[in-house]
């Protein structure tokens, strides 16, 4: 049997800076406009650097100590300490998914909970086209367990490589674990660079961070802990500096994983390296109260997000005070479960193995059982109204439309999406934000036969020439650069072609509310908005408009979809709820989720303006508006009609919502080809 490892308070103290990183970089709390904990998504990167130590030294402890390794004993502890909390989760998160989730999303949670079980859930999150840290991916209950699956196919794969190089390299094993890092490091780099997100989740681009844990573990083992009073002194200060400064500055635009991640790395390195019971930052992280949340991380890493995500969900993250709330949550249930769920499954003498890995084995039949039959159900579309099927409420179709060569369009910063129908054929460019994204679907589809159609739309980012900016809408951050700017007006063909303008104009010109949790209304914070001699963003959208109109093109202007004010999917399952059917019918025809038309008017009347003062034959207009307001009801833009909803959320359309603004845009587009072959002719 290994030695047990001597205890280190300050481990435990980074495992509390870690997990608060993540925490609060989930919770996205705001200051005076600006995003906190911007790169609190490094905490994942010090909980790897710290399992990799540990495991490793635990590895080669037993290999010294009995030349053998019992892998059975070793997986039994990885089990006791890994799988009852995270059962514990699912079997807590279950009915609250079956109570706030459609169909639809209740099928893909279903699914991410099965990838976690199997310990792949790094891997369904990337081809479900989830990028981390992104709004749509906050709502994902499971999104964290992806980092469980790396560590789990570290410690599958680890253990196998060390006993191999003790069976036939033992002399070399620190010169090969130092090149397998270093060439899962260059890997990381290299992937970052071309596709971030498949970066993100690989376990190739991880095994470096888990690697320079175990790397140092094997130094010591081999050669003792350093000792030198000057760098314990102040080696550990200048790492903790290393990670705080990771966690406050680095973003989404963070080259990462990859060489910028050295940075938290090293930082923790350093710290496990060099700490003592003398220096400033090891007194630091041994403090009492740090200690406490350390030995609470791993519950407290598993309880935040899906509570964090269901609130969400039922628009119940919105204020800082909401937060709070919910974070204080995540803090009671992990103190609970770790003094009635962790340390007893960890106490052999308390939990004999035989019953221990029976009742997780039966829990886990169970949950694979129930998930898997949950998926076979299509998620029970009748335990909700027909409204509220997955059909017409699901946002995914624009999400996770993809191109030939399998890339998602959406938010592609070059290479972006074409589907060609013939060399003769006219090309139509659509060029927006998130608005025009949720109706590409539906616009390839119904002219596709007889365009050229290319997609170059990301969210927060409409084409303005020669601006760029970065901006936070509720704690969310947002990077709109000039570079992708020039990319999409450089992709559009000299050829006088269609252009389909559009996006969320009111954001960008109006003052507008956005889940400023206090009832007000926030403008939107440009806080690297660069128009060229310091024009104002009306001026960017008028001279981006009459530079493509001079050059011949076509404009489709697409006028705002009204917004509503609520999640409508979300609003209809509040109000429906416990209504038989004679009630819901009432309830859809008679008094349906709307607002008042002149919000929509006072929201987009700097647009609106701006859009009409554009006089030429070469625009031709779209106004969505008309679909949904004053139509049912006189003075009030409805969200939905008896059979079918508008919209996916408060802004965006649903696949019906987006064939009816298509159908519009198409007779736009007929007049602009009418227009083109007129030139052409001529």
């Amino acid at each position: 049997m290994s030695r047990k490892l001597d205890y280190r308070p300050e481990i435990d103290g980074l495992r509390a800076i870690a997990v608060l990183a993540v925490l609060f970089y989930h919770a996205k709390f705001v200051l005076f406009g600006a995003s906190l904990f911007t790169g609190g998504f490094i905490g994942v990167d010090i909980f790897f650097v710290i399992s990799g130590y540990l495991i490793t030294r635990i590895i080669l402890t037993e290999l010294k100590e009995t030349d053998s390794f019992k892998f059975l004993n070793f997986f039994e502890r990885r089990a006791r300490r890994i799988l009852p909390m995270l059962f514990t989760v699912m079997i807590a998160s279950l009915p609250v998914a079956w109570t706030l989730l459609f169909p639809g999303k209740l099928v893909e949670y279903a699914i991410t909970v099965l990838s976690a079980l199997f310990f792949s859930s790094n891997f369904v999150f990337y081809f479900s086209t989830t990028e981390y840290g992104a709004s749509s991916a906050l709502l994902e209950p499971m999104l964290h367990t992806w980092s469980l699956g790396v560590e789990e196919q570290f410690y599958i794969i680890m253990p196998l490589i060390m006993l191999l190089i003790w069976r036939f390299a033992k002399a070399y094993m620190l010169g090969i674990l130092l090149l397998i890092a270093l060439f899962s490091l260059q890997f990381a780099e290299a992937v970052t660079i071309h596709n971030k997100e498949l970066s993100f989740y690989l376990p190739i681009s991880r095994f470096w961070q888990l690697l320079a844990g175990g790397l140092l573990a094997k130094i010591e083992i081999k050669y003792g802990r350093f000792k030198h009073e000057i760098a314990s002194k102040t080696l550990p200060i200048i790492g903790l500096f290393m990670i705080l400064n990771a966690i406050f500055f680095f973003d989404e635009t963070t080259r990462h994983p990859g060489f910028a991640t050295l940075l938290p790395v090293i930082g923790t390195l350093l710290i496990i390296a060099f700490a003592n019971k003398d220096d400033c930052a090891a007194k630091a992280l041994s403090l009492k109260p740090v200690i406490a949340i350390g030995l609470i991380s791993y519950s407290l890493y598993l309880w935040h997000f899906p509570i964090f995500a269901f609130a969400r969900i039922n628009e119940l993250f919105v204020t800082d005070l909401q937060k709070i709330g919910w974070t204080a949550l995540a803090f009671a249930l992990s103190i609970l479960s770790y003094f009635a769920i962790e340390k007893p499954f960890r106490n052999r003498n308390a939990f004999k193995t035989k019953p221990c890995l029976a009742v997780l084995f039966i829990t886990f039949i169970a949950l694979v059982g129930i998930h898997w039959y949950i998926i076979a159900n299509k998620g029970f579309e009748s335990r909700l109204p027909q409204i509220l099927s997955q059909e017409n409420v699901a946002e995914e179709r624009w999400l996770a439309y993809k191109d030939d060569r399998g890339y998602t369009c959406h938010k592609k910063r070059k290479n972006f999406c074409t589907v060609t129908s013939s060399d003769e054929a006219t090309h139509i460019y659509a060029v927006g934000d998130s608005h025009l994204a949720a109706i590409s679907v539906e616009l390839v589809e119904t002219l596709k036969d007889d365009f050229n159609i290319t997609t170059m739309n990301r969210e927060i980012c409409p084409l303005m020439l020669n601006t760029g900016y970065k901006n936070s809408i509720s704690g969310v951050d947002h990077t709109c650069d000039i570079g992708m700017q020039t990319r999409r007006y450089e992709r559009i063909s000299a050829e006088p072609s269609i252009i389909l303008y559009g996006g969320r104009f009111p954001l960008y010109l109006d003052k507008i509310p956005f889940d400023n949790g206090e009832g007000g209304v926030e403008e939107l914070p440009f806080g690297e908005h660069v128009p060229p001699d310091g024009m104002s963003i009306e001026d960017a959208i008028r001279t981006t408009l009459e530079t493509l109109i001079d050059q011949g093109h076509q404009i489709v202007l697409m006028y705002p979809i009204p917004p509503v004010g609520w999640n409508v999917p979300t609003k209809l399952h509040q109000e429906l709820n416990g209504l038989d059917l004679e009630q819901t019918k009432d309830f859809l025809t008679k008094t349906p989720i709307s607002t008042d038309y002149r919000f929509y008017e006072e929201l987009s009347y700097s647009t609106v303006e701006l859009f009409d003062s554009i006089d030429s034959p070469n625009i031709h207009r779209v106004y969505p508006h008309t679909l949904f307001c004053n139509t049912t009801l006189e003075g009030r833009c409805v969200a939905h009609d008896e059979n079918h909803v508008f919209y996916s959320d408060d802004n965006h359309p649903t696949a019906v919502g987006a064939q009816m603004i298509v159908n519009l845009i198409k007779d736009a587009v007929a007049k602009a080809e009418d227009n083109i072959r007129t030139e052409r002719d001529q």
